[in-house]
C-alpha cells in the first residue's frame, strides 16, 4: 500500500487558508503541483473574474467556462469592462442562479446599450451588490430599479446625460440599504440629477469632485444636501484649496447620521460636528480651524462625562489633516491623545483629496468587491 504525502492528506479547509495567502500566479502553480490541490486552487482562481474586451486570454477563459460546469460554479464575483466591439460570452448565461452576488461594471462613455445587456442577464436577478461606472442613461437607471434582490448600489459616473437630469424614478425596493454616488464633476446638470435622484432613493454615500470653474454652484449644492441627503453616512467633497465659502457649517446640522466626512479647503470652518461622526478629513492649513475642531470635541467629552460617567467616549476616532505649510502639531497631538482621537498630519503642495482613492478605501472597508 502506497503511503500518501502530507499534500495529499491536507484537509480542504486548510488548503483554502493556504490559497488565500497566495497570489493568483502562485495559486495556478499550486494546481500543477499536486492533483489533490486542484479543486482548492481552481476555487480560488475562478472565485473573482475580471473581464476586459482586450484581454488576450479571454477566448481561453471562455472555452474553459463553456466546457466545465464545475468551474462555472466557482464564480462568485464579476468585474466586467465592456466595449462596443465585444459581445458577452455564452458562459455568462450558464452561470448557476444565485452564485454571483456582487458585480462591478464599467463601460466607456460613448452612447450604447451595453450596460443594459449585462443588467438583463439572468444572473443579475440574484445580485445584491452592484457597482456601475459609466455614462448614465434613463433606461439604464430604470433597469437598475427592476433588480429584485439588489441591496447595495454604487454609481460612479463619468458623466450624466440629459435624459437623466430630471428623471422621475420609481422607488427602488425598500430593501436597498446602501446607495452611493460618485460624481467626477458638478455642472448644473449634476445638481439637477442629484435633486431628482435623492427625491426617490435614500442615498447613504456621496463623493463629489468640484472643479474650480464650478465653485459658483456650491450654494446650490448646499441647498440640495440639506433638503434631500439627510440619510448620508459618507460624504466627501474634493475641491481646490481656498475654494470656500464654508457651506458645510450650514449643512452639517442636517446630516445627523454622518459617520465619515472629507472636505476641501474653506468648505468647513466651525460647524457643529454630528454626534455619530467617526472619521474627519480636513484639507486646510488654517490652524484656527484645526484647533476649533479639537476644542469642540473637548467640550463634547466634558458634557458626556457629566451626564454619564461610564460613557464610552467620543464617536470620532480619526482626525486627518492635509495642509500646505508646516503646522506645529505637538500641542495638537497631545490634546487629541487626551481625547482618544488619532491625529494624522500630512503635508502637501496640493492639499486636495483624491476621490477615487477615497472610494477604493470605502469599498475595501465595506467589502464591496474582494481583492483577488
Amino acid at each position: 500500500m502506497a503511503l500518501l504525502s502530507k499534500a495529499q492528506t491536507c484537509p480542504l479547509d486548510v488548503q483554502h487558508i493556504i490559497m488565500s495567502c497566495l497570489t493568483p500566479k502562485d495559486t495556478a502553480h499550486m494546481a500543477s503541483t499536486c492533483r489533490n490541490w486542484l479543486y482548492a486552487s481552481r476555487e480560488r482562481l475562478y472565485r473573482t473574474l475580471t473581464l476586459h474586451c482586450h484581454c488576450v486570454t479571454l477566448k481561453l477563459l471562455g472555452r474553459t467556462l463553456n466546457r466545465s460546469a464545475e468551474i462555472r460554479n466557482f464564480v462568485k464575483f464579476l468585474s466586467i469592462s465592456y466595449c462596443e466591439r465585444w459581445t458577452l460570452p455564452d458562459w455568462m448565461t450558464l452561470l448557476p442562479a444565485g452564485n454571483v452576488r456582487q458585480v462591478r461594471l464599467y463601460h466607456p462613455t460613448w452612447p450604447n446599450r451595453c450596460a443594459s445587456t449585462v443588467l438583463s442577464l439572468p444572473l443579475m436577478n440574484q445580485v445584491h451588490t452592484l457597482s456601475l461606472k459609466s455614462r448614465l442613461w434613463g433606461w439604464e437607471l430604470k433597469e437598475l430599479t427592476a433588480l429584485p434582490n439588489l441591496r447595495r448600489l454604487w454609481l460612479e459616473q463619468c458623466d450624466v446625460l440629459e435624459g437623466c437630469a430630471e428623471l422621475q424614478l420609481p422607488l427602488l425596493p425598500f430593501s436597498l440599504s446602501d446607495c452611493r454616488l460618485t460624481l467626477i464633476d458638478v455642472p448644473v446638470l449634476h445638481i439637477n440629477f442629484l435633486r431628482s435622484f435623492a427625491a426617490n432613493i435614500n442615498v447613504t454615500g456621496l463623493l463629489i469632485h468640484i472643479p474650480h470653474e464650478s465653485k459658483a454652484l456650491l450654494g446650490s449644492l448646499a441647498t440640495v444636501l440639506k433638503s434631500s441627503f439627510t440619510t448620508l453616512h459618507y460624504l466627501a467633497i474634493e475641491s481646490p484649496a481656498y475654494h470656500g465659502p464654508p457651506i458645510m457649517d450650514d449643512v452639517l446640522p442636517h446630516l445627523p447620521r454622518l459617520t465619515y466626512l472629507m472636505c476641501g479647503g474653506g468648505l468647513y470652518r466651525e460647524g457643529v460636528l454630528p454626534d455619530n461622526l467617526s472619521e474627519l478629513h480636513l484639507y486646510t492649513d488654517d490652524f484656527e480651524v484645526i484647533q476649533g475642531v479639537l476644542c469642540q470635541l473637548e467640550a463634547k467629552k466634558r458634557c458626556m462625562e457629566r451626564s454619564s460617567p461610564s460613557s464610552p467616549g467620543l464617536s470620532l476616532r480619526k482626525f486627518r489633516i492635509l495642509c500646505f505649510g508646516r503646522v506645529d502639531h505637538t500641542g495638537l497631538r497631545k490634546k487629541s491623545a487626551e481625547l482618544g482621537v488619532e491625529l494624522i498630519c500630512c503635508y502637501s503642495y496640493l492639499p486636495r483629496a483624491n476621490i477615487r482613492s477615497i472610494q477604493r478605501d470605502l469599498e475595501r472597508e465595506g467589502n464591496w468587491f474582494p481583492v483577488c
